[in-house]
């Protein structure tokens, strides 16, 4: 049912991981989706499917098919299962005589205070009857072990990069912090179990997770909080893109000069009507496009109906993927390799620069 893999019933649809009924009609809001789907039942068959607005419950467009993923991360099926890791027994509490009889079911903590208990015996009810319910997610450190992050639904094989690392690391210092100092203090007002699961990632631990992705590194420090050198193969490799203050002539003389290298470039723009008749005039005619999703050849411009906040320009692109030889050899990069190169030692084509360039530099 919707209720066990995590959505909960209301009246209305406003907020994912919610559904309603209303007859033969189900209104949904999967989290992987942006907005709610309304499914119009015949019977047992689905007659439409419309995508529709939260706030004014207007349908925004018919689709085919939607994916439905769970409702939240914590599955209330294994609601009995959580209950247990917490030493609670027929889904109902005891009383406890101290805290440290509480080590073991800290749920029982004799110094909560009387409304959080009561808060909690109710859900204790709802878990031990597999239901969700607002709020199921704080007990997510006894729904699943061992404890998953992003970083371990990451693909095998794929690249992780980590940009400002110093500047990461110090903030995930600075929230771990904040996490403790705000956990001490809910359990000295009783409105936090003392001994209850930690329900975040510390920040070692997740320098550690980082650390065995063999990420690479962007920015002037590592993950050991140390600084690092500017002058890195990777931080060689880009540079800042040129500025034309709207000086169109320059614009597409620019361009001409740069696809006749054999450099790709990128616009990025929210005028990419006027850069189409710009382009034009240079005999570079391309179409408007919505967005990119492969590495640009070389000659090529594709222009993008889109915002960024600034440009860049990369150097020894590869056509087969292959990174230039010197960024290769960097140790943090040195696994920055094409998907769709089969070859073990793919022949090495001519490098070539990206232009990515937006308002900002147009």
């Amino acid at each position: 049912s919707w209720v066990q893999t995590g959505y909960s019933p209301a009246e209305v649809v406003e907020e994912p991981g919610a559904f309603a009924r209303r007859g033969g009609i189900v209104d949904i809001w999967p989290p992987n989706l942006t907005t709610p789907v309304r499914i119009d039942l015949f019977g047992d068959e689905v007659d439409s499917l419309r995508l529709f607005d939260p706030t004014s419950q207007r349908t925004i467009r018919q689709v085919e098919s939607v994916e439905i993923g769970p409702g939240s991360e914590a599955l209330s099926k294994y609601g009995p299962a959580v209950l247990a890791r917490l030493g609670v027994e027929g889904g109902a509490l005891q009383s406890a005589q101290n805290v440290g009889s509480a080590a073991a079911s800290p749920l029982l903590d004799p110094s909560l205070l009387l409304a959080v208990r009561e808060e909690i015996r109710l859900e204790v009810l709802r878990l031990a009857e597999s239901h969700s319910f607002h709020g199921i997610e704080w007990y997510l450190p006894y729904f699943y072990d061992p404890a998953t992050s992003l970083l371990d639904h990451l693909p095998e094989g794929a690249t992780l990069i980590v940009d400002d690392a110093l500047d990461l690391y110090a903030t995930l210092q600075e929230l771990d912090l904040q996490a403790e100092s705000l956990r001490l203090e809910l359990e000295h007002s009783g409105e936090l179990p003392h001994h209850f699961t930690r329900s975040h990632f510390t920040a070692e631990e997740v320098k550690a997770k980082l650390i065995e992705r063999k990420p690479a590194l962007l920015g002037y420090g590592d993950l050991y909080g140390k600084a690092t050198s500017a002058n890195t193969p990777l931080a060689r490799s880009f540079g800042p893109g040129p500025r034309f203050g709207g000086k169109v002539k320059e614009i597409g003389a620019d361009l001409v000069k740069l696809h006749n290298a054999r450099h790709a470039v990128v616009l990025a723009t929210r005028q990419a009507a006027r850069l189409r008749d710009v382009l034009n005039e240079v005999h570079l005619s391309t179409p408007v496009r919505s967005d990119l999703t492969h590495t640009p050849a070389p000659e090529s411009i594709a222009l993008v109906q889109g915002i960024l906040g600034e440009g860049f320009i990369v150097k020894g692109i590869r056509a087969n993927g292959a990174p230039d030889p010197e960024i290769a050899d960097a140790e943090s990069i040195s696994n920055l390799q094409s998907p769709i190169s089969q070859s073990p030692n793919p022949p090495l084509s001519p490098p070539y620069n990206l232009h990515l360039l937006t308002d900002t530099e147009l």
